[in-house]
């Protein structure tokens, strides 16, 4: 499926009402991300948490590249594609002294690599996937700003 030209979803029914239904609501989240301002690609089309993320969120940036969110008592660490994948990803934590811990993955394996590492020290994944409030309370506990994820993903 298509929206403007660019690519935003693939997928098939048998049925083709089913089809049909499938590909209004695709437009209708299209346009709903078009009203917030917000990006229309192949990752915010399909992605409950952003098209229900409420107009003007500082979250925006954050919603459209972490690719996994670790916890491990009160310390949460993000993991962000960044250039939107081009350049690996980064792996984010505020520390207690308010510094900003940044870990760079590159390769073929950058985010699955990433994952592990982060994985290995101890930390879980969290798993609030499809629904902007529980992401965008780790977020903010995290304490990393939305300035700094920008900064980092660019």
């Amino acid at each position: 499926m298509y929206w403007k030209g660019a690519r935003v979803e693939h997928y098939s029914f048998q049925d083709p009402h089913r089809e049909r239904a499938a590909a209004e609501q695709l437009a209708a989240d299209c346009r709903t991300l078009e009203s917030k301002g917000f990006p229309v690609n192949a990752r915010t089309a399909i992605s409950r948490e952003v098209i229900d993320a409420p107009k003007g969120t500082p979250w925006i940036e954050a919603l459209c590249s972490f690719y996994a969110i670790f916890a491990k008592e009160d310390r949460i660490k993000l993991i962000l594609y960044k250039n939107r994948g081009q350049d690996g990803v980064v792996v984010l934590e505020k520390r207690k002294d308010g510094a900003l811990e940044e870990e760079r993955f590159t390769g073929n394996l950058d985010a699955y690599d990433a994952f592990h590492s982060v994985q290995r020290r101890g930390f879980e994944s969290q798993s609030p996937y499809a629904a902007y409030e529980p992401l965008a309370e780790l977020f903010s506990r995290s304490g990393i700003t939305p300035g700094e994820i920008h900064q980092a993903i660019h």
